[in-house]
């Protein structure tokens, strides 16, 4: 019986190499498969990077024109002054939005508290820089509760050449990722999975330690010879360094896993399998997402990086560089001295002459001239001026600039030719609205990509004991509030909305105005009961931008809609109400409306069930699911026409000149 035993066990561990040797094995192929696909475009920014260090610049060379960092610095600013922005719908319109505005609240308060605005910055410096960001999810942040993003050195990225070949650019269309991250192993030493026990074995951290580099190897071990000491491992460390890992996302034996491995790409040190989280991953394990989004510029196919600001920019700047340095020494020269010809007949003193001025030059002749005298001994031969075609194409490459990066004098604050009307300027920031509509609709594939990341972390991580603190303007004053995984979570995935602030407001004007027509007749009709009209009237508030606490500063709730939220409560805790159809302070309308906020199951069917029965009988259903219908209408009707807007906002909004 031990014989069999110590037979499978080999057997077993037998086939784990054989495994993790297959896997390895694939990885190597795939690394080298990626890297030679990016050689080309990673040598062409590591030159670039190179030439455009500053401490790097030629000593002959004045002036560094910075066009393409003034650009890139233009097309952020642009960004964050009209930011693309996330908004969370409920699916099922106006019944479930409660748990998406909560949830809204919670994306802004992480954007500010979990440094996602410090991390967006960076994504859209390489976006502009490089053609492409990539933020990964690294995981989840237990003590304060929100998802860990970091953002990848574009550089250090090996991806898969099949999608950009075929032109699918989302992040999840690719076979494999690969990139390398620096770390401490003073981080590695302290990672925790889950359940709290280390996310690396020590075994593996003590063999980093001892091979983290060539020489501190060989250092290390001619000192431990020479001293007698023992090898420093994991509990005997003292000092920190940081050390290079190589994450590899792939599809291995039909599952979507992740490795990371040293710098090397020899020792597995971790192996993850990705798991589903929403219903229709578990369903179908293909829409398993990786915790990867790319954000591009501009795709391009065939070219993983896509087209980027140094692409557009590269071949001008150079151009007004040479222009302008040349410039510049012929001024520079000009201002020192010129040449000057000296009759030695009356000027016999030449290293006086020559030692008078280290700028200047001197020809010296001897040739007879009329009227010579000591005031014409020494004449200065007129030197030609800057050309004017040279500031002819200075403005020529600026032109050029500005029409490949859609940018104008007013968006670099430069004040714009005073010769254009003020028409025929608000139609040239029109025109550049359009072209900038497309950067802002490419880049909101990722940024919603992100989104869907951040939300699902939620649902896998944060667990239905956990709190959840953010800061609220409560009662027009911020205030800290505490809030539950049902408050803001739902069974069902919200519908993300990405735009500019100003497309979004936009939006929010139009269901405000759709709302508007359909509630003022609803609020006149006697069938409706108070309750009833209270909620239309918070809806209507809200669509107006005022917040929900400020609302139920206004209208808080009464007695009726507080015991309804207390039922809805008992509900999603798996408790049957038994006193909810024997109350009699209860509005069973009131009751039906709010109940569709209850967790889905059984439970939840049963009450509605029952409630649409005592409603038909005593003839509000009608009314009730009228007003019902025409909330859900308006949300969705107006979501529809203002994404709509959404895709034309750019094209009729125009920002409005001061007159002359």
């Amino acid at each position: 019986m031990i014989k069999n035993r110590e037979k499978l066990a080999e057997k077993k561990n037998a086939e784990e190499r054989m495994r993790t040797e297959g896997l390895r094995l694939q990885v190597i192929r795939e690394y080298e498969m990626g890297a030679s696909y990016v050689k080309p475009k990673r040598d062409q920014y590591a030159e670039r990077i190179e030439k455009w260090n500053p401490q790097r610049k030629k000593k002959k060379k004045i002036l560094n024109i910075n066009m393409i960092s003034e650009a890139i610095d233009v097309a952020v600013s642009v960004s964050y002054s009209d930011a693309l922005s996330v908004r969370f719908v409920s699916r099922d319109g106006f019944l479930h939005q409660e748990q998406a505005d909560k949830l809204q609240y919670v994306a802004e308060f992480d954007s500010q508290e979990a440094h996602y605005q410090q991390i967006k910055y960076q994504s859209e410096r390489d976006r502009h820089f490089y053609g492409v960001s990539i933020r990964f999810n690294e995981g989840w942040e237990d003590t304060k509760k929100h998802p860990i993003f970091t953002v990848i050195d574009p550089m250090t990225w090996i991806p898969d050449p099949l999608p950009s070949q075929t032109g699918k650019f989302n992040g999840q269309n690719y076979r494999f990722h690969g990139f390398s991250m620096q770390t401490s192993i003073w981080d590695m030493i302290g990672a925790k999975k889950a359940d709290g026990s280390c996310l690396y074995k020590k075994s593996d951290l003590n063999n980093l330690i001892a091979n983290y580099t060539k020489e501190q190897r060989e250092s290390s071990r001619a000192r431990n010879s020479a001293w007698n000491y023992n090898q420093v491992n994991v509990d005997t460390l003292t000092g920190n360094f940081s050390l290079g890992l190589y994450y590899h996302f792939t599809i291995y034996e039909g599952k979507k896993v992740f490795t990371v491995r040293d710098a090397e790409r020899k020792t597995l040190l971790r192996y993850v399998e990705l798991q589903a989280v929403t219903k229709e991953e578990k369903k179908n394990e293909r829409l398993i997402p990786r915790p990867i989004t790319l954000t591009y510029f501009k795709p391009r196919r065939g070219d993983a990086f896509g087209e980027s600001f140094c692409d557009l920019l590269e071949d001008k700047q150079n151009g007004k560089s040479i222009l302008a340095n040349l410039s510049i020494i012929k001024a520079q020269k000009e201002a020192r001295g010129g040449k000057f010809i000296v009759n030695s007949r009356l000027i016999t003193n030449k290293e006086a002459v020559l030692n008078s001025s280290p700028y200047e030059s001197y020809i010296f002749t001897t040739q007879d001239t009329e009227n010579e005298n000591l005031s014409n001994a020494m004449f200065e031969l007129p030197q030609s001026q800057i050309k004017s075609d040279v500031w002819s194409m200075l403005n020529f490459i600026d032109n050029e600039a500005k029409s490949a990066t859609a940018q104008d004098e007013l968006q670099r604050g430069i004040i714009p030719d005073k010769s254009m009307t003020k028409a025929e300027a608000q139609q040239a920031q029109a025109n550049n609205n359009i072209r900038s509509l497309l950067k802002n609709t490419v880049a909101s594939r990722g940024e919603k990509d992100f989104w869907f990341l951040w939300w699902r972390c939620y649902l896998q991580y944060f667990a239905q004991s956990d709190d959840k603190f953010i800061a609220l303007n409560n009662n027009f004053e911020y205030a800290g509030e505490t809030i539950k995984k049902d408050e803001f979570l739902t069974g069902l995935d919200p519908h993300i909305m990405i735009g500019t602030r100003s497309e979004l407001d936009s939006v929010d004007d139009q269901q405000a105005q759709f709302f508007t027509l359909q509630v003022l007749p609803m609020l006149q009709n006697p069938m409706l009961s108070e309750a009833s009209k209270k909620m239309m009237m918070r809806h209507w508030l809200k669509l107006n931008k005022m917040k929900p606490n400020q609302i139920y500063a206004f209208i808080p709730l009464d007695a009726t809609e507080r015991k309804c939220k207390a039922y809805v409560e008992m509900v999603n805790a798996d408790i049957m109400p038994e006193s909810i159809f024997a109350d009699p302070s209860v509005d069973y309308q009131t009751l039906w409306i709010y109940m569709q906020n209850a967790k889905s199951g059984e439970m939840k069917e049963a009450v509605l069930g029952a409630l649409s029965q005592i409603l038909i009988q005593s003839g509000t259903m009608q009314t009730t699911e009228q007003y019902g219908a025409i909330a859900n209408s308006a949300s969705n009707i107006a979501l529809a026409q203002g994404m709509q807007g959404m895709r034309q906002g750019l094209q009729t909004r125009q920002d409005v000149l001061p007159a002359k």
